[in-house]
């Protein structure tokens, strides 16, 4: 994301753990448009998760320095990931290559 590939995210913040735990503080961080989502902690434990490449890689403390806030991303909704989504399979989606590929002897 830092090379300029495309991302939905238009701006990260380099914060620790603890801070982010109060919710008063992260929300100093972000404009006062930015709302938090509904399930916060546990988003913030499974990030937590990649707290251990950022520490075991000092060198990416070099693209964003703890308390720094990054705003330069290539931004674009264009591709759109769907989560949660349920796939349905109906009949039509059953299509017959040719009379002869089922036989039924």
């Amino acid at each position: 994301m830092l090379y300029g590939l495309p991302t939905s995210y238009s701006e990260a913040h380099a914060l620790t753990y603890g801070t982010v735990q109060d919710l008063e503080q992260v929300q100093q961080q972000f404009p006062p448009s930015a709302h938090l989502c509904d399930d916060y902690g546990d988003r913030l434990a499974a990030a937590a998760c990649t707290l251990c490449t950022y520490i075991t890689h000092p060198q990416s403390t070099r693209h964003i320095p703890l308390g720094e806030t990054y705003r330069n991303f290539n931004t674009s909704t264009k591709r759109k990931r769907v989560l949660n989504c349920a796939r349905i399979v109906t009949i039509a989606d059953n299509v017959k290559q040719h009379a002869y590929t089922h036989p039924v002897l």
